[in-house]
């Protein structure tokens, strides 16, 4: 093979890479976290609940949809378009009535238990949001680490400052 790669996750994704450096620790170099999603107590049980709990499966009602295109294009981040919001939009629904399961995945699983474990150098880019604290403490768990803070990064970063996001990933990889 060519070696170990670098992995970027983006919410979820952070602890799939997470967990992908536990279990086959030689494949990765290293980890690029951004909206790492690291809650405790209270509030990953309160997150859990309303994002989890109770979902219906899929019926024939178009109701069931407004709140993902409430979130996905009604709420959508400034600088986000039309497009690519409906975009995003269709891309939730591909999940159907299952479109939970991945915040269930990230609520459920342990960070506080796993970061500290992982030798592997992990890269926190820190936007300015309101999970910007969280994301401080998780990187304070983690043993090989740099916490970068860009205030410049809010949300929809990846439709609105890909420039921006490339450049902070290709400083870190080039390091």
């Amino acid at each position: 093979g060519r070696g170990p790669v670098d992995t970027l996750g983006f919410h979820t994704g952070c602890f799939l890479s997470v967990e992908l450096a536990r279990t086959v620790p030689d494949l990765e170099r290293s980890i690029i976290h951004i909206g790492l999603p690291y809650f405790e107590g209270e509030d990953r049980a309160l997150r859990l609940s309303s994002l989890t709990l109770g979902k219906p499966g899929l019926t024939d009602q178009f109701d069931q949809f407004r709140d993902r295109w409430e979130t996905s294009v009604v709420k959508r981040a400034n600088g986000v378009t039309l497009t690519q919001a409906f975009d995003h939009f269709l891309e939730d629904l591909r999940t159907g009535a299952h479109y939970w399961w991945g915040y269930h995945a990230c609520f459920t699983y342990t960070p506080e238990t796993h970061l500290p474990a992982i030798a592997q150098k992990q890269y926190v880019l820190n936007g300015k949001n309101s999970v910007c604290e969280p994301r401080r403490k998780a990187a304070a768990l983690m043993r090989d680490v740099e916490l970068v803070e860009a205030p410049e990064l809010t949300t929809g970063i990846f439709d609105t400052k890909p420039a921006e996001v490339s450049a902070y990933v290709r400083r870190f990889l080039d390091s």
